[in-house]
Protein backbone atom coordinates (compact mmCIF):
# COMPACT_ATOMS: atom_id res chain seq x y z
CA UNK A 1 0.00 0.00 0.00
CA UNK A 2 1.60 3.25 -0.82
CA UNK A 3 1.44 6.52 0.80
CA UNK A 4 1.30 9.95 -0.55
CA UNK A 5 3.38 12.63 1.15
CA UNK A 6 3.29 16.40 0.43
CA UNK A 7 5.70 17.90 -1.49
CA UNK A 8 8.73 19.72 0.58
CA UNK A 9 8.89 23.30 0.94
CA UNK A 10 12.09 22.97 -2.08
CA UNK A 11 10.09 21.15 -4.56
CA UNK A 12 7.25 24.34 -4.56
CA UNK A 13 9.75 26.47 -4.72
CA UNK A 14 11.22 25.59 -7.91
CA UNK A 15 7.99 25.43 -9.21
CA UNK A 16 7.47 28.83 -8.56
CA UNK A 17 10.84 29.76 -9.93
CA UNK A 18 9.99 28.11 -13.17
CA UNK A 19 6.36 29.97 -13.76
CA UNK A 20 7.95 33.15 -12.86
CA UNK A 21 11.01 33.09 -15.03
CA UNK A 22 8.49 32.18 -18.53
CA UNK A 23 6.29 35.09 -17.35
CA UNK A 24 8.91 37.44 -16.77
CA UNK A 25 10.63 36.48 -20.47
CA UNK A 26 7.32 36.38 -22.05
CA UNK A 27 6.79 40.61 -20.89
CA UNK A 28 10.09 41.29 -21.92
CA UNK A 29 9.62 40.30 -25.52
CA UNK A 30 9.12 42.43 -27.84
CA UNK A 31 6.74 42.20 -30.95
CA UNK A 32 8.28 42.77 -34.77
CA UNK A 33 7.28 45.27 -37.19
CA UNK A 34 4.19 45.91 -38.31
CA UNK A 35 3.52 44.84 -41.97
CA UNK A 36 0.33 45.70 -44.05
CA UNK A 37 -1.02 44.96 -47.57
CA UNK A 38 -3.26 45.86 -49.87
CA UNK A 39 -4.63 44.92 -53.04
CA UNK A 40 -5.35 47.65 -56.49
CA UNK A 41 -8.11 46.33 -58.62
CA UNK A 42 -7.45 48.34 -62.10
CA UNK A 43 -10.10 47.92 -64.58
CA UNK A 44 -8.87 50.00 -67.51
CA UNK A 45 -6.00 50.17 -69.78
CA UNK A 46 -5.17 53.40 -69.59
CA UNK A 47 -4.57 52.82 -65.74
CA UNK A 48 -2.53 49.49 -66.12
CA UNK A 49 -0.17 51.72 -68.29
CA UNK A 50 -0.08 54.29 -65.54
CA UNK A 51 1.01 51.48 -62.63
CA UNK A 52 4.10 50.40 -63.92
CA UNK A 53 5.10 53.99 -66.21
CA UNK A 54 7.48 53.87 -69.07
CA UNK A 55 11.36 53.23 -69.77
CA UNK A 56 13.37 55.02 -72.34
CA UNK A 57 14.35 58.22 -73.27
CA UNK A 58 10.74 59.21 -72.77
CA UNK A 59 10.30 57.59 -69.65
CA UNK A 60 7.09 57.70 -67.73
CA UNK A 61 7.60 57.34 -63.89
CA UNK A 62 4.75 54.88 -62.59
CA UNK A 63 2.97 54.27 -59.39
CA UNK A 64 5.10 51.63 -58.07
CA UNK A 65 8.51 53.61 -59.50
CA UNK A 66 6.57 56.76 -57.57
CA UNK A 67 6.31 54.64 -53.94
CA UNK A 68 9.83 53.38 -54.26
CA UNK A 69 11.48 56.56 -54.60
CA UNK A 70 9.35 57.87 -51.84
CA UNK A 71 11.27 55.79 -49.29
CA UNK A 72 14.70 57.39 -50.03
CA UNK A 73 12.41 61.40 -50.07
CA UNK A 74 11.15 60.18 -46.59
CA UNK A 75 14.16 58.95 -44.51
CA UNK A 76 15.69 62.26 -45.52
CA UNK A 77 12.95 64.09 -43.95
CA UNK A 78 13.59 62.01 -41.01
CA UNK A 79 17.24 63.23 -41.10
CA UNK A 80 16.04 66.96 -41.10
CA UNK A 81 16.37 67.54 -44.94
CA UNK A 82 14.37 70.88 -45.25
CA UNK A 83 14.06 69.97 -49.55
CA UNK A 84 12.95 66.20 -49.08
CA UNK A 85 10.21 67.94 -46.50
CA UNK A 86 9.33 70.33 -49.55
CA UNK A 87 8.93 67.57 -51.47
CA UNK A 88 6.19 66.10 -49.20
CA UNK A 89 4.91 68.78 -48.95
CA UNK A 90 4.25 69.94 -52.48
CA UNK A 91 3.87 65.86 -53.42
CA UNK A 92 0.76 66.36 -50.88
CA UNK A 93 -0.86 69.55 -52.45
CA UNK A 94 -0.35 67.93 -55.66
CA UNK A 95 -2.27 64.84 -54.99
CA UNK A 96 -5.01 67.28 -53.24
CA UNK A 97 -5.45 69.04 -56.73
CA UNK A 98 -5.21 65.88 -59.04
CA UNK A 99 -7.94 64.58 -56.94
CA UNK A 100 -10.23 67.79 -57.55
CA UNK A 101 -9.46 68.02 -60.57
CA UNK A 102 -10.45 63.99 -61.87
CA UNK A 103 -13.78 63.90 -59.05
CA UNK A 104 -15.04 67.00 -61.31
CA UNK A 105 -14.60 65.49 -64.13
CA UNK A 106 -16.22 61.77 -63.51
CA UNK A 107 -19.03 63.65 -61.91
CA UNK A 108 -19.66 66.02 -64.82
CA UNK A 109 -19.47 62.49 -66.49
CA UNK A 110 -21.71 60.35 -64.46
CA UNK A 111 -24.38 62.99 -64.46
CA UNK A 112 -24.48 62.93 -68.22
CA UNK A 113 -24.84 58.94 -67.97
CA UNK A 114 -27.60 59.82 -65.44
CA UNK A 115 -29.88 61.84 -67.23
CA UNK A 116 -31.24 59.73 -69.76
CA UNK A 117 -34.65 59.67 -68.54
CA UNK A 118 -35.57 55.73 -68.04
CA UNK A 119 -32.68 54.76 -69.75
CA UNK A 120 -30.43 53.37 -66.90
CA UNK A 121 -26.41 52.81 -68.06
CA UNK A 122 -24.27 50.77 -65.83
CA UNK A 123 -20.43 51.59 -65.59
CA UNK A 124 -18.40 49.16 -67.95
CA UNK A 125 -16.36 46.77 -66.34
CA UNK A 126 -13.80 43.92 -67.20
CA UNK A 127 -14.42 40.33 -66.58
CA UNK A 128 -10.59 39.92 -65.63
CA UNK A 129 -9.30 43.07 -63.53
CA UNK A 130 -5.87 43.37 -63.25
CA UNK A 131 -5.16 42.60 -58.94
CA UNK A 132 -1.80 43.95 -58.00
CA UNK A 133 -0.78 43.39 -54.55
CA UNK A 134 0.55 46.64 -52.75
CA UNK A 135 2.78 46.78 -49.89
CA UNK A 136 4.59 50.62 -49.38
CA UNK A 137 6.58 51.87 -46.97
CA UNK A 138 5.57 55.25 -46.33
CA UNK A 139 1.92 56.68 -46.73
CA UNK A 140 2.53 58.88 -49.96
CA UNK A 141 2.72 55.32 -52.03
CA UNK A 142 -0.85 54.21 -51.04
CA UNK A 143 -1.91 58.15 -51.58
CA UNK A 144 -1.08 57.60 -55.17
CA UNK A 145 -2.46 54.26 -55.50
CA UNK A 146 -5.60 56.10 -53.90
CA UNK A 147 -4.95 58.85 -56.80
CA UNK A 148 -4.38 55.79 -59.76
CA UNK A 149 -7.76 54.09 -58.39
CA UNK A 150 -9.33 57.50 -59.07
CA UNK A 151 -7.89 57.62 -62.55
CA UNK A 152 -9.56 53.98 -63.26
CA UNK A 153 -12.85 55.13 -61.98
CA UNK A 154 -12.92 57.89 -64.35
CA UNK A 155 -11.52 55.97 -67.37
CA UNK A 156 -14.32 53.55 -67.47
CA UNK A 157 -17.21 56.33 -66.81
CA UNK A 158 -15.87 58.24 -70.28
CA UNK A 159 -15.13 55.35 -71.78
CA UNK A 160 -18.56 54.17 -70.44
CA UNK A 161 -20.30 57.64 -72.45
CA UNK A 162 -18.18 57.31 -75.68
CA UNK A 163 -19.76 53.51 -76.26
CA UNK A 164 -23.06 54.49 -75.09
CA UNK A 165 -22.78 57.70 -77.76
CA UNK A 166 -23.02 60.14 -75.05
CA UNK A 167 -19.59 61.90 -75.68
CA UNK A 168 -17.56 61.76 -78.95
CA UNK A 169 -14.02 60.22 -79.50
CA UNK A 170 -12.35 63.71 -79.40
CA UNK A 171 -14.21 64.55 -75.92
CA UNK A 172 -13.20 61.27 -74.76
CA UNK A 173 -9.56 61.70 -75.43
CA UNK A 174 -9.30 64.89 -74.39
CA UNK A 175 -10.93 63.42 -70.88
CA UNK A 176 -8.54 60.96 -70.23
CA UNK A 177 -5.45 62.68 -71.48
CA UNK A 178 -5.81 65.46 -69.16
CA UNK A 179 -6.86 63.22 -66.16
CA UNK A 180 -4.01 61.01 -66.96
CA UNK A 181 -1.51 64.19 -66.85
CA UNK A 182 -2.53 65.15 -63.47
CA UNK A 183 -1.53 61.59 -62.50
CA UNK A 184 2.00 61.86 -64.36
CA UNK A 185 2.58 65.07 -62.50
CA UNK A 186 2.10 64.06 -59.42
CA UNK A 187 4.23 60.66 -59.78
CA UNK A 188 7.36 63.05 -61.75
CA UNK A 189 7.30 64.87 -58.54
CA UNK A 190 9.99 62.44 -56.42
CA UNK A 191 12.49 62.70 -59.42
CA UNK A 192 13.00 66.40 -58.91
CA UNK A 193 14.40 66.05 -55.15
CA UNK A 194 18.20 65.34 -55.16
CA UNK A 195 19.57 63.99 -52.36
CA UNK A 196 22.33 66.10 -50.83
CA UNK A 197 22.86 65.09 -46.81
CA UNK A 198 22.07 68.64 -45.86
CA UNK A 199 19.78 69.87 -42.80
CA UNK A 200 18.57 72.83 -41.70
CA UNK A 201 21.42 73.70 -40.06
CA UNK A 202 23.30 73.73 -42.87
CA UNK A 203 20.75 76.18 -44.77
CA UNK A 204 20.81 78.40 -41.25
CA UNK A 205 24.58 78.84 -41.42
CA UNK A 206 24.29 79.38 -45.46
CA UNK A 207 27.41 76.81 -46.18
CA UNK A 208 28.19 75.32 -49.17
CA UNK A 209 26.18 72.48 -49.00
CA UNK A 210 23.05 74.58 -48.96
CA UNK A 211 24.44 76.51 -51.81
CA UNK A 212 24.77 73.58 -53.80
CA UNK A 213 21.60 72.01 -52.41
CA UNK A 214 19.90 75.56 -53.65
CA UNK A 215 21.58 75.50 -57.08
CA UNK A 216 20.16 72.15 -57.51
CA UNK A 217 16.53 72.50 -56.49
CA UNK A 218 15.83 76.32 -55.63
CA UNK A 219 15.63 78.77 -53.27
CA UNK A 220 13.94 77.03 -49.81
CA UNK A 221 10.23 78.57 -48.46
CA UNK A 222 11.45 80.01 -45.10
CA UNK A 223 8.07 78.77 -43.82
CA UNK A 224 9.43 74.92 -44.82
CA UNK A 225 13.04 76.02 -42.81
CA UNK A 226 11.31 77.24 -40.04
CA UNK A 227 9.05 74.14 -40.10
CA UNK A 228 5.94 76.06 -39.85
CA UNK A 229 4.72 74.36 -43.09
CA UNK A 230 4.91 70.36 -43.28
CA UNK A 231 3.20 68.41 -44.95
CA UNK A 232 0.25 66.10 -42.86
CA UNK A 233 1.65 62.93 -43.58
CA UNK A 234 5.48 63.93 -42.81
CA UNK A 235 7.17 61.97 -40.35
CA UNK A 236 8.73 62.87 -36.89
CA UNK A 237 12.25 64.53 -37.99
CA UNK A 238 14.88 62.80 -35.47
CA UNK A 239 16.06 64.73 -32.68
CA UNK A 240 13.27 67.37 -32.95
CA UNK A 241 9.84 67.54 -30.67
CA UNK A 242 7.17 67.41 -33.24
CA UNK A 243 3.63 67.15 -31.33
CA UNK A 244 1.80 65.97 -34.20
CA UNK A 245 3.62 62.89 -35.56
CA UNK A 246 4.86 62.27 -31.73
CA UNK A 247 2.84 59.53 -30.92
CA UNK A 248 3.32 57.67 -34.62
CA UNK A 249 7.51 58.02 -34.59
CA UNK A 250 8.07 54.46 -35.15
CA UNK A 251 6.17 54.24 -38.16
CA UNK A 252 7.85 53.27 -41.46
CA UNK A 253 11.29 53.01 -40.14
CA UNK A 254 11.68 50.56 -43.30
CA UNK A 255 10.55 52.88 -45.78
CA UNK A 256 13.18 52.04 -48.16
CA UNK A 257 11.90 48.54 -48.78
CA UNK A 258 11.87 47.43 -52.22
CA UNK A 259 14.35 50.17 -53.43
CA UNK A 260 16.06 49.13 -56.37
CA UNK A 261 19.59 50.60 -57.44
CA UNK A 262 18.04 51.61 -61.01
CA UNK A 263 15.44 53.61 -58.90
CA UNK A 264 17.85 55.26 -56.26
CA UNK A 265 20.79 55.75 -59.00
CA UNK A 266 21.86 59.17 -57.96
CA UNK A 267 22.40 62.07 -60.75
CA UNK A 268 25.18 63.43 -62.78
CA UNK A 269 27.43 65.71 -60.82
CA UNK A 270 26.12 69.17 -61.24
CA UNK A 271 22.72 68.39 -62.29
CA UNK A 272 20.33 71.40 -62.01
CA UNK A 273 16.83 70.16 -61.49
CA UNK A 274 13.88 72.94 -61.51
CA UNK A 275 11.51 71.92 -58.35
CA UNK A 276 8.39 73.63 -60.59
CA UNK A 277 9.11 71.48 -63.20
CA UNK A 278 6.31 68.98 -64.53
CA UNK A 279 6.46 66.49 -67.61
CA UNK A 280 4.45 67.26 -70.55
CA UNK A 281 0.61 66.33 -71.06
Amino acid sequence: MSTSTAPTESTVQVKKSVRSTSFSASAQQQPGALRNQARLEIQTRQAQFLLGGRTGPRGIIGLLQFGRRLGDIYQAVQRDDPYADWTLLRIEESIDAAKAFIHEKNTATAKALNALGSMKIELARTEEPALVDLAFGTPYGFMGAYLLSDFDELSRSVLTAHHCAIIDRRQAGELIRACGSAVRRVYQLPVAWRRTDITRDDVRKGNDAAANAAQLMGALPVAVLDMRQRAKFAPRIAGRSDASVAGVSAIADDAGNGQTAADNAPPAPGTHVNMDTHIRN
